[in-house]
């Protein structure tokens, strides 16, 4: 009897460090390639921050083990790339980020404060649709606000809430997205607005 107690030990012990050595939680093996194409403003919007969007996208992304955000060796044709993705067991998705909203205040201080409390909103939308093949669309988005006390408004002030308001919304929206390649959602739910001090 105590051999089989040492014997079943021992294997629950090898089944343990096999699962430790292949360092893949079940069920998140990569699942979507993504191509991101570009940023876009909404009409009329100027948020002096496109340029920095495609950077937070893939640091947002490199969060979901789901994602794979490039293939050595990939082919360029289309029906090939097809092919070659679903050798992989992946399905690919071409990418876009609208900036839907920019808000700047500054707003005066608080009753016994003495600085003044600097606001940026931004809002953010991913939007994209399978690939080669363009039949599946998916989305997801976010808002964030970033507010800041401040004795008089800077331009580096000011950059530094929309970077941090823009990284915030990004990340809220990555997951949405990743939801709507799980459930089959086109359409993603809105979140609200949220804050950071």
């Amino acid at each position: 009897m105590r051999r089989l107690t040492i014997m079943l030990a021992a294997l629950l012990c090898c089944a343990w460090l096999a699962g430790v050595a292949d360092g893949k939680p079940k069920g998140k093996n990569p699942k979507y390639y993504m191509t991101f194409r570009e940023t876009l403003e909404a009409p009329g919007l100027t948020t002096g921050v496109k340029d920095k969007v495609k950077p937070l996208l893939y640091e947002a992304l490199k969060q979901y083990p789901e994602f794979v955000l490039e293939l050595q060796g990939a082919p360029q044709d289309p029906a090939a790339l097809e092919k070659y993705l679903k050798q992989k067991g992946l399905k690919g998705y071409e990418i876009n980020i609208r900036l839907t909203k920019f808000k700047k205040e500054l707003r005066p201080p608080k009753p016994g404060e003495r600085h003044k409390m600097l606001s940026v909103t931004v809002a953010a939308t991913i939007f994209g649709t399978s690939f080669p093949a363009k039949s599946f669309a998916i989305g997801g988005d976010g808002e964030s606000t970033v507010e800041i006390p401040v004795r008089v408004e800077t331009p580096k002030d000011v950059e530094a809430a929309k970077l941090d308001a823009l990284k915030d919304a990004i990340q809220q929206a990555v997951p949405k997205t990743l939801k709507s390649l799980a459930i089959g959602q086109s359409t993603p739910t809105p979140e609200r607005s949220r804050k950071k001090k």
